[in-house]
This record gives C-alpha cells, sequence and structure tokens, in this order.
C-alpha cells in the first residue's frame, strides 16, 4: 500500500480509536499516552495522506477515509494474530523455497516479503520467478515449497487466490491503423497471457509482429513505456507499474478476457509452509478488495497528470500512491 512496510501498530491504533471513540480509552488499551495516540494519528495521517481521525472536544470518531481504511487495518491484524500463533513457539532460523510466475508482479509480493521479514528476520528464502509449467515440476519435484501460478479460468491446477481481467498497455498509436500489425512485447512461449493475446488477436482478424520478447517483466514494461509495443498485464496488478491500461472498448484491440492466480504447496505439515500459505491468501484477499474499491471509486481526474503525460519519473510508487489516495503479425504472415 505505501512505500514502507505498514506498521501492525498503527493499525491497532485505529481499531482502538473506532471501538473506543476516545484518545484517553484508546491510549489505556495500548499502554500509550493521548499525546502518543495523537501522534500516531498524525503519523498514519501522513502516510494515506487522508484525514482519518475527526476530533471535537465532544467525540473523536473515524472520518469516512477512516472507515475504509478500518477494514483493512482488522484484515491486517487478523492476518498478524494468525502468524504469530504459527511462529510464537517456532526456531527463528528456518528456509523456504517460493516460485511466482512473473506476472504476479512487485504488488503481489512487496507486502508478503515486507510482513514475513518482520515476523522471521533470519529466515533464508530461496526465491525463483518462472513460467507456470516450470513452478509445478519444481513444486513436484520437490525443490520448492509453495507456488503461485497462472492459468485460465476453469482449468484446476491449484486453490484459487482471485481472477483478475488481462489488460491492454502501451501507447494507443501502434493500433490506429487496423491493417497494420499490433507490434508485441511479451513473454517467450509457452505462456498463458501470450497464448491469449494470440488467441484474441486472431478471432479479431487482427496480426501482429513481435517486437520485444523478454523474460523479465520489468525488461518488459520498459519496452512498452519506450514505445516497442504493446503488452498484456493483469490490471490489479498493474498499479506502480508505471504504464497505464488500454481501454479495450475505446480501441479496435479485443478483449483478453481473464486470468486466475493459483497457489499450491508441497506435501507434509510443516508449520512454516503452513502459514507463509495463509499470508498469501490473505495478501490476495486484500488486494483484491483494494483493486474493487478503486474501480467502484476511481480517484478524482483533477488529481490525475494531464492527458498524454505521466507522473514525474522521480516520483517514488509510494508517492504515486499517496497521490492517488488523495483523490477523492502471426495470424499466418506474423514475424518474430
Amino acid at each position: 500500500m505505501f512505500n514502507s512496510a505498514i506498521d501492525p501498530c498503527l493499525m491497532q491504533m485505529l481499531i482502538c480509536i473506532a471501538e473506543e471513540q476516545n484518545l484517553t480509552a484508546a491510549g489505556r488499551r495500548l499502554l500509550l499516552t493521548q499525546q502518543a495516540v495523537s501522534a500516531q494519528v498524525k503519523k498514519l495521517e501522513a502516510l494515506t495522506g487522508r484525514r482519518l481521525v475527526h476530533r471535537t472536544p465532544q467525540e473523536v470518531r473515524l472520518t469516512q477515509d477512516g472507515e475504509a481504511l478500518l477494514v483493512y487495518a482488522r484484515q491486517i491484524i487478523e492476518i498478524s494474530e494468525r502468524l504469530k500463533k504459527q511462529f510464537g513457539h517456532a526456531d527463528p532460523s528456518g528456509s523456504i523455497g517460493l516460485g511466482f510466475t512473473p506476472g504476479f508482479g512487485t504488488r503481489g509480493l512487496f507486502p508478503i516479503l515486507s510482513e514475513l521479514k518482520r515476523l522471521r528476520p533470519r529466515l533464508e528464502i530461496h526465491f525463483e520467478t518462472l513460467k507456470t509449467e516450470c513452478l509445478i515440476s519444481k513444486l513436484e519435484a520437490g525443490h520448492l515449497d509453495i507456488i503461485i501460478g497462472a492459468q485460465r479460468p476453469g482449468e484446476k491446477r491449484g486453490e484459487i487466490l482471485f481472477c483478475d481481467k488481462l489488460v491492454w498497455i502501451g501507447s494507443p498509436s501502434h493500433f490506429a491503423e487496423p491493417e497494420v500489425p499490433v507490434p508485441l512485447v511479451l513473454q517467450p512461449g509457452p505462456a498463458i497471457q501470450r497464448d491469449m493475446v494470440f488467441g484474441a488477436l486472431s478471432a479479431a482478424h487482427r496480426s501482429w509482429t513481435i517486437r520485444f520478447e523478454s523474460d523479465d517483466l520489468i525488461s518488459q514494461r520498459a519496452a512498452v513505456l519506450a514505445g516497442w509495443g504493446v503488452s498484456a498485464h493483469p490490471h490489479m496488478l498493474l498499479a506502480d507499474t508505471g504504464v497505464e491500461p488500454i481501454i479495450t472498448g475505446c480501441s479496435p484491440l479485443p478483449d483478453l478476457g481473464r486470468v486466475e492466480f493459483f497457489i499450491r504447496q508441497r506435501g507434509g505439515n510443516d508449520r512454516i509452509v503452513e502459514c507463509f500459505s495463509d499470508l498469501i491468501r490473505g495478501t490476495a484477499k486484500i488486494l483484491e478488495e483494494d483493486h474493487k474499491r478503486q474501480r467502484d471509486d476511481p480517484p478524482d481526474p483533477s488529481c490525475r497528470a494531464p492527458a498524454g503525460k505521466r507522473l514525474p519519473r522521480s516520483m517514488g510508487a509510494g508517492e504515486r500512491f499517496a497521490l492517488a489516495f488523495r483523490a477523492p503479425t502471426r495470424r499466418g504472415h506474423g514475424s518474430a
């Protein structure tokens, strides 16, 4: 959510204020003075860029933005308590092997790794980013403990975390003329998103040409930003990438459909694996609900960059989020 890990203490403080409706009473529960609680409120409001608590001599209550944040605060504390219960009597060291499909992205990984670092700072992590088929093979061979992969809706490769719409990203100038092949920036095959792009373009009778291929997601986004072509990316995981989705209904490009992200873990009763899987499930739920809230309550257009311009490149991911939060040819003749 922010450019640094969220301190659960601030979330617990918000919950206490909502339940007590009094800073002094909230402080007693937290073993803090009223002044210390007020300071924490200011810190949280500075992080979000929103006023979260309305204070008068007669009452203390959460604002509308405070109520919205309260939903996530309860989820964070719930996940934190479950993790403490699991890890409470475990050895502080250990190791775990994780595998993620490239499409899961930084937005999905950052809150998971941040919370794990806070809870188990001595844990050794073996991390791999691979295509889904490779992830499944390594899991079944015992080389990975947990994987997050991608699949088409209806496939049964694991426990579904969430289903997301696949969207086009890039400059509309690349497909302004229907007779010109669509330049593509893609991951080398075999890959689910690549196949979905080819299938959608073929069904729409559009030719294409692959201009840039890379297994590295950052390289793909750099190529899109540099104007090499258009690509496809899960909409929910697009935040903080520096690229904006292309609205399919306003362009000649066809709808790409939806992609599911699933989780699988190795067999056995390993507490670290079980706990980490719970953390991933909780994070996925928060991401999905946050995406739904942003979709239902889009940012104020007056706080966005003017049409045709992006936010300053020097602005960090957390700052871009804060700005948004403050705002109430293959088909037989394509070439590789």
